[in-house]
């Protein structure tokens, strides 16, 4: 039987079988009560039977020889993708806003702190940078948000000053196109604070109205306007904005709600648009023109209860009316109860929708100037989970690095934001490794 078997599994076998002397005569004991008919009884069949016939099945198997014998081929049986680090694109970043990848495969990267936009290129050299503090021209009070368009186009949002502002990349460096205020005729109130390229106008434009203890929840309503700011159409999609913190404890205020639900707005290929309100169990896809496709669900267990102890840990990274405004809201049972179901997407560049999963083990640290989850303890990373709009059923997943907020994803190449212990971040990019094994839906041949 040896001589047919490949020598991987053949090692097997002849390793499963070698005997120690005492086993061997312990052995031919058992063969000749086999061979004897006054000892031949069925419990000694089935002892030895239950004995050799698990060894002998595991060594005998095709593919037995495939089994994980290190860390990384175990990775490999569970994870279908992982992202490996490749290099730090750029560091010491004051508070990053936003960053996209150009179609020439460039970064551009909002750094609010600033109040500057760059420009690196894909081997993260810094080629150029634009903006500044201020209120002229190519200047910003409040860089919220930047968004990249057709021909390598970059807008950028200015909250404060409502103002949309264009630049063109004319070899590695920028050059401001115009700089024109967001429209606020018609019936949408409320102030801009989301830009995205669209295909079919140029820009679609997200306006957030404010809640208020009297007016209840805010929404998000996403206009549809051309690249000279001009509206194409109106109220596209109107989807609820994030959960605050009503308080009277020092007069009226709003606060960010600990782990409350939001609104993750994102465009796929084509100018999709991919809706998620991180309390529930589905992302919903639209047209760029607001029509409804289809949802995605989301395969997630049953959101875990908010304990006393993460709330501790939140009340040590704030201090004064914030700090008391909690404590207040949680003994009055006004935060909430469990923790949402997601905590951010991304839609790749084949399509596809990456989700990070709550865990029972991510804690909130910081509200302001953004929300900010730890992580659990981990070796390698946190598991993402990878779902085809086309195939809902055909779910894998991915190992992600710990931290990592991703903006950009392809099928060679993965871009991120880390922040260290610090809190300084750092843009990173990221290879896609593939376990061809349990890869059940190959991923596209575009690269970012």
């Amino acid at each position: 039987m040896l001589r047919q078997l490949p020598s991987d599994q053949a090692r097997h076998v002849i390793v499963a079988f070698a005997r120690t002397p005492v086993e061997t005569d312990a052995r031919a004991r058992r063969l000749y009560a086999f061979g004897n008919p006054s000892q031949r009884t069925w419990r000694r069949w089935v002892s030895l039977l239950r004995r050799r016939l698990w060894l002998v099945t595991f060594c005998c198997l095709p593919g037995c020889s495939d089994a994980p014998r290190h860390a990384s081929d175990a990775r490999a049986a569970r994870f279908t993708y992982e992202l490996e680090r490749e290099r730090p694109v750029a560091a010491d970043f004051g508070s990053i806003a936003a960053a996209a990848v150009t179609p020439s495969g460039r970064l551009v990267v909002a750094d609010a702190l600033s109040a500057q936009i760059l420009l690196f290129a894909e081997d993260g050299t810094e080629l150029d940078r634009a903006g500044g503090a201020g209120s002229g021209p190519g200047e910003f009070a409040s860089l919220a948000d930047l968004a990249v368009g057709a021909a390598d186009t970059v807008f950028a949002l200015d909250i404060q000053h409502q103002r949309i502002t264009a630049y063109a990349l004319q070899g590695d460096s920028f050059a401001l196109a115009y700089a024109r205020s967001v429209p606020v005729s018609g019936p949408i109130s409320g102030y801009a604070y989301r830009i995205m390229a669209s295909p079919i106008s140029g820009l679609i434009l997200g306006y957030k109205t404010v809640s208020t203890r009297t007016r209840g929840k805010g929404s998000v309503i996403l206009r549809l306007v051309d690249r000279s700011a001009i509206v194409v159409q109106d109220s596209i999609l109107v989807v609820p904005a994030d959960e605050v913190l009503f308080s009277d404890l020092f007069g009226p205020a709003i606060a960010p709600m600990p782990y409350g639900r939001s609104t993750l707005l994102r465009l796929g290929p084509g100018g999709g648009i991919y809706y998620g309100w991180t309390g529930a169990t589905g992302i919903e896809v639209y047209t760029p023109r607001g029509a409804r496709e289809t949802t995605i669900a989301i395969p997630a267990p049953a959101p875990a209860r908010i304990t006393r102890e993460m709330i501790e840990v939140l009340l040590r990274s704030v201090s004064g009316p914030t700090r008391e405004i909690i404590e207040d809201a949680y003994e009055r049972n006004l935060l909430p109860t469990k923790l949402p179901v997601f905590r951010d997407f991304v839609v790749a560049s084949d399509g596809r929708v990456w989700i990070d999963l709550f865990t029972p083990a991510d804690t909130l640290i910081s509200l302001s100037p953004s929300v900010y989850y730890r992580s659990g303890p981990s070796e390698r990373g946190r598991s993402w989970l990878i779902l085809d709009p086309q195939q809902p059923r055909a779910a894998v997943t991915a190992l992600v690095p710990s931290g990592a907020r991703l903006f950009a994803v392809s099928s060679t190449h993965a871009y991120g934001i880390e922040r260290d212990t610090l809190g300084v971040e750092a843009l990173m990019r990221y290879r896609t490794l593939r376990h061809p094994r349990l890869a059940s839906t190959p991923p596209d041949s575009s690269s970012s």
